[in-house]
């Protein structure tokens, strides 16, 4: 039996013959949200080492467990427990207490020293290069671009201008300076081919073929022939010496984890946003950061006393993620697949080679290549929004193996490269955090994971797990287990799976019902220092090593982190799960307490779904009420543990399919595992007098289609006076208003022609003088509200004066309405999740007269 639910079920709790501990009873009122209130203490401190930093001063910490343990003995239960009522407690808007204007404004990046190149997108108003390599000599600068093989601009002056806005991270870089000379972009053509650069002192020099015929191309001395003996040499040495930090050696109960300390203070201004990692031969480690940088590790031994650091590279292009293939060193960035090779043996790159730029690339503002990893045929994967899940056979062979993921951050590759997990980010048409599995070995279509919207042309494939945000509010990659990797937890095909929003590492147990997967997920740890992107298993000390960035949305202290986490403990951890037809089967790597866990009465189990459609993100809403936002408990009404105590089934008669389940499982005194899961598919009963058989034939076939209508917009069919006077107004890339600025005189009758161009979606909401923080408050309190999206994102206000429609990508519409009377200035913004303290401008109103 199964079903893929991703909307409202119309499902009732069956009723077992008897009435259990926890009993349901249905004419019990819902509980409001401040009916539970929980301290936001962690039940268990050392789980979370950062709880009391100042970014977790209103986090609420273990929220699932503890309505586990306030509700486990009650006699009778409401009808609906309460859902998790959002970051923060709820009451500060969808992402807490963070926001673009304050937390994720940050100007470092925009004032460093960026040297003599630099790798980025250059968005200019007459030109667009996604995969631009700029480079400076002297007071000359220059955007070279390897799809045209090229100077596209060349400009005096400064060198290149950033954004603050999110670290500097979401935009595209601005020539600092006026240009003198431009170049259309050109066609590549037969035997014309990018094979990178090389680094010789300050000077970059390009190196590639046109029609066959080999060439190199500086920015000061132009184009000419190569000389490839002159080039082998290698360049002299930029950075010298090796930085030295202490690392610290941790402990815990279970897990505990190390922390590699980063050369935070270098002579070079290296901002350590590390993106991605991996391990060299000799068992060092290189590792990449946001800003374009490679840096080596040495000294990684057991104490971390003395590690050494040295940079290696500079000026790629928004790495994360770097793979170490036969001892050469691999960087993903935007633009292409980098492979770095020292030339002379000083431990630095000299020549930047282009491995392949075949990967897709848009001027955008969002659109990164995330993880790098390879298959036992040395193809190459990644993971990106705009293209998927792809494989890469260099120089030109790609493969898409799996589309429809809102902004994964990462990859995580079986061993034998048959199965791919990614991620899908809470947003528009991606409910929740979802681990999505591809499996290679599957013909057919190929896999769609609903981003976007459903298909006509193609089936929606189910997540292998939901998280909710109370767990994981974003995202990180993942790293499978092996034999070398802490064996004892590989179960049948275990992974790690990092969330980069709590800081957090999960251990996933996956399985396979009538052809369907689904997982399960535990927390080992959530002591990481920043937001938790890339894991790997270090071959010589088979420890989980873990990398992780700040960005926006994660609950970390530390701009990066390289950290260790090392199992030191015994206590039992579930390494596969069974969903039967009337219960739960857990296995765990060693003995339970039998005593605890005997007890039915110690067990807790509730459930939700979320609903699939175009708002941003999804409550938690009850199956048995389906249009109610809550949970379900499902009680347990007896406990069987088997293999010496190494298993242990839950029974529970209420079980159906649902997106998100939560177990509090007891295995000791005073001592549980919360396992979280999604229940695509159920197995077969596992008590042979279940009545399972009857509990499901009410059971829908289909999915309950969201209502994707939106409201209508006076402004687009009710005419103002006339004439009127057109305007128009443009959306840009890099969340921003093409003009921000537009007049009128007051009263004035106006037809506003919005445009948006973008690949993301957007609107235009025109607000009294000095209302549009109070109007993007509002906007972000309502972003989960289930007719969010229908109202267009825009709140109920008597501050707003005019707004359009949400404009989907490459669409238009006309806005007729009048002028404010009063002169004066207007702003307006978009309010769009997370556009709101960006994307603004402002309509002057000017006196009637005055032109």
């Amino acid at each position: 039996m199964r079903l893929f639910v991703f909307s409202l079920l119309a499902v009732r709790l069956a009723a077992a013959e008897d009435p259990l501990p926890g009993t349901v009873l249905d004419q019990t009122p819902v509980p409001k949200r401040d009916d539970f209130n929980p301290d936001r203490t962690p039940l268990r401190p050392a789980d979370y080492p950062y709880w009391q930093d100042s970014v977790n001063r209103d986090r609420v910490f273990d929220f699932y467990a503890k309505e586990a343990l306030a509700y486990l003995n009650a006699e009778l239960l409401p009808g609906v427990l309460p859902a998790y009522p959002g970051l923060d407690g709820g009451k500060q808007g969808h992402w807490g207490n963070q926001n673009d204007a304050v937390t994720w404004n940050d100007g470092r990046w925009a004032a460093s020293n960026h040297g003599h190149l630099f790798s980025g997108v250059l968005r200019s108003e007459n030109l667009a290069v996604a995969k631009g390599v700029w480079v400076r000599e002297g007071n000359l600068n220059g955007c070279f671009d390897p799809t045209s093989l090229c100077f596209r601009v060349k400009w005096k002056g400064e060198f290149l201008k950033l954004s603050a806005h999110r670290h500097g991270f979401n935009g595209a870089a601005e020539i600092n300076g006026e240009p003198f000379t431009t170049v259309p972009a050109r066609k590549l053509g037969v035997g014309d081919v990018y094979h990178g650069f090389y680094r010789q002192g300050d000077k970059v020099i390009f190196s590639y073929a046109i029609g066959g015929k080999e060439y190199t191309e500086t920015l000061g001395e132009g184009r000419k022939q190569r000389d490839g003996v002159e080039l082998a040499r290698g360049g002299a040495t930029r950075w010298p010496g090796w930085i030295e930090t202490t690392g610290r050696v941790g402990s815990g109960d279970d897990f505990a984890v190390d922390t590699l300390v980063l050369p935070t203070s270098n002579p070079y201004g290296t901002l350590f946003f590390v993106s991605g990692f991996d391990f060299l031969p000799d068992g060092s480690i290189a590792l990449c950061t946001m800003t374009g940088e490679v840096w080596l590790v040495r000294g990684v031994d057991a104490t971390l006393e003395k590690l050494r650091w040295k940079r290696f590279a500079t000026g790629l292009h928004q790495p994360l993620g770097l793979k170490v293939i036969n001892g050469d060193i691999l960087v993903m960035g935007r633009d292409q697949v980098t492979r770095l090779v020292d030339l002379n043996g000083d431990d630095e790159a000299d020549f930047y080679e282009c491995l392949t730029n075949i990967q897709s690339t848009s001027i955008g503002s969002h659109d990164y290549i995330v993880g790098l990893d390879v298959d036992p045929s040395g193809r190459l994967l990644t993971a990106s929004a705009n293209q998927g899940i792809i494989r890469i056979t260099p120089p030109l062979g790609v493969e898409v193996l799996g589309t429809g993921l809102r902004n994964p951050n990462g990859i995580a590759v079986s061993p034998d490269g048959r199965f791919i997990v990614s991620q899908g980010q809470e947003g528009n048409t991606t409910p929740a955090s979802m681990l999505l599995q591809v499996d290679t070995a599957e013909k057919g279509p190929t896999p769609y994971f609903g981003y976007s919207g459903p298909r006509t042309d193609r089936t929606t494939t189910p997540p292998l797990l939901l998280l909710p945000r109370g767990v994981d509010n974003s995202c990180g990659g993942g790293v499978f287990l092996s034999e070398r990797s802490w064996p004892e937890l590989r179960g049948n095909g275990n992974l790690i799976h990092l969330s980069y929003g709590a800081g957090s590492a999960f251990l996933v147990t996956r399985e396979q019902v009538d052809g369907v997967w689904q997982g399960a997920a535990t927390l080992i740890t959530g002591g990481f220092e920043s937001g938790a992107q890339h894991a790997r298993f270090n071959p010589r000390d088979g420890q989980l090593y873990v990398s992780g960035m700040t960005g926006w949305g994660t609950y970390t202290p530390a701009d990066g982190c390289l950290q260790r986490v090392r199992r030191v403990g015994r206590t039992p951890l579930p390494v596969a799960h069974e969903v039967r037809a009337d219960g739960i089967l857990l296995h765990f790597d060693q003995p339970i307490d039998t005593v605890a866990a005997g007890d039915a009465r110690k067990h807790f189990a509730q459930a939700w779904n979320y609903r699939y459609g175009p708002s941003y993100g999804s409550p938690e809403f009850s199956i048995s009420q389906p249009d109610v936002i809550g949970h379900d408990a499902w009680p347990v009404k007896s406990t069987k543990l088997l293999n010496e105590g190494r298993s242990i089934f839950l029974e529970i008669p209420s079980i159906v399919l649902a997106n998100q389940v939560h177990l509090h499982v007891a295995i000791g005194k005073n001592r549980f595992r919360d396992v979280f899961l999604t229940i695509n598919a159920l197995g077969k009963p596992y008590l042979s007098t279940s009545t399972a058989s009857s509990i499901h034939l009410t059971h829908p076939k289909t999915v309950t289609p969201v209502d994707m209508k939106t409201a209508s917009v006076k402004w687009e069919s009710e005419l103002c006076g006339l004439p009127f006077r057109t305007i128009t107004l443009r959306a840009a890339t890099g969340l921003q208003y093409e003009q921000r600025e537009l007049r009128a005189v007051a009263g004035e009758y106006l037809a506003l022609v919005f445009e948006n161009p973008d690949d993301m979606p957007h609107n235009w909401v025109l607000t009294e003088t000095g209302a549009a923080d109070a109007v993007a408050k509002l906007a972000d309190l309502m972003i989960a509200q289930p007719d969010a999206f229908a109202r267009h994102y825009v709140p109920e206000s008597t501050d707003i004066l005019c707004h359009s429609r949400l404009m989907l990508p490459h669409t238009r519409t006309t806005l007729y309405f009048n002028a404010p009377t009063k002169p004066g200035r207007y702003p307006y913004l978009c309010t769009f999740p997370g556009h709101t303290q960006i994307m603004r401008g402002v309509l002057v109103v000017e006196p009637a007269g005055a032109r």
